[in-house]
Parts: structure tokens; sequence; C-alpha cells
């Protein structure tokens, strides 16, 4: 069984970016921590790095995983412990609304937009990744299936800069890539413990999109 890490997703908000002439003055970016075992998304300057506040103190997250910033001004939590898709206000951190509530069991853990504007959900706990309605949260689609090969969907899971969804396997130490448009999986896309991999969690492009890590 995986153990979850302590800051799972790291998410920088604001208009623009500080500067260290600007260090005197108000920073205009937020740094989000999601915390899995405090069950919080904990807000700090992101300039100074001084704690501001939580994000929500009602009770309504619980252990949360993968934050995204939708283009509508809305930031997606993923809370794992109770299976359900949080939404709030990213410019005043308000709560909004429950976008999705997921099946017991089902651990979402990551989250992407796709070019469709959908939502595509990963699962731990059943191993596949499903299609969201962007508009109603409704499931659409599976568009990986639990028999893939691929365990353990973790939150690193995302849409590279060539419009695929790549998704990491934790259990079964590989990457899977999802072309939501003709639907075909690559379920192996990187074969599991290719190059030493173990317990794979986060994907990340590098600068030209060639390349990730």
């Amino acid at each position: 069984m995986r153990q979850p890490t302590f800051l799972l997703a790291l998410l920088l908000i604001g208009a623009t970016l500080c500067s260290p002439a600007r260090a005197q003055s108000p920073c205009s970016h937020h740094l989000l921590v999601s915390g899995y075992f405090s069950s919080s998304i904990a807000i700090f300057d992101a300039c100074s790095g001084a704690f501001i506040r939580q994000l929500d103190s009602s009770g309504r997250i619980s252990g949360p995983q993968a934050m995204r910033l939708n283009s509508d001004g809305r930031l997606y939590i993923v809370s794992e412990g109770n299976d359900r898709i949080l939404r709030y206000d990213a410019r005043t951190y308000e709560y909004i609304d429950t976008f999705a509530q997921l099946g017991a069991s089902f651990d979402p853990t990551g989250l992407d937009f796709g070019p469709d504007d959908d939502v595509y959900v990963g699962s731990y706990g059943t191993s596949t990744v499903v299609r969201l309605n962007g508009q109603t949260g409704a499931q659409v689609a599976t568009v990986l299936p639990s028999n893939s090969g691929l365990r353990g969907v973790d939150n690193g899971l995302g849409f590279g800069p060539d419009g695929l969804l790549y998704v990491p396997g934790y259990d079964s130490d590989s990457i899977a890539r999802i072309n939501p448009v003709s639907g075909a999986v690559q379920a192996s896309f990187v074969a599991p413990r290719s190059g030493g991999l173990n317990e794979t969690r986060g994907i990340l492009f590098e600068p030209g999109g060639q390349t990730f890590l």
C-alpha cells in the first residue's frame, strides 16, 4: 500500500510574479500546499513563505491530493478521504460546491482538464481514470479501464503539451498514455520499473515538451 506524502501538491496563484526588487511590496502570489494527513490546504505568501490561512476549516476536505486551477477561475481540490472533487473561488477562496461525489473506495488522486473541457480524474482505489462532464460533474466515460495493467493511479496525472493524458501508476511503477480523442490507451507507455522507476507519482514536462521527468 502506498504511503501518502505530507505535501502532495503545490499551486501558485496570482497575477504577477514577485521579484527580489519588489520584496518590500505586498506579494501578488499565494502558494497553496495540500497536506494529506492534516486534511487541509495551507495558503502561504509566495514571496516570503509566511503562512496566511487555511483554505477551508469546515471539515469538507479530507486527505487532499491534486489541486488544479481551471480557466474559469475555479480551484478544484481532490479530496480522497471522502471521494469528492471540491470547487473554490480562486480569487476569494470561498467554497463553491462539490463538483463530483464519486463512489465509495474510488479514492481519487489526480485531476486535470482535457482539451474537450471535461475533467479527468484518476482513481487509486480502482486503478481507473474517468472523464467527468465539465459542466455537471457527471461521469461520461472510463478512459483507463481497471484491467489495463497500470495499478494505483496517483496524483501526478496530467495532460502533456501533445494533448495526451499521462498517468502514473504507483503500484505498477509505470506510466500510461491516453489519447482522449481516439480513446487509444498505451497502458505501459513507460514500462514497469523502466529506468529504475519505483512507486511512480509525479510527472513534469521539461521546456519544449519533448522530455518529461
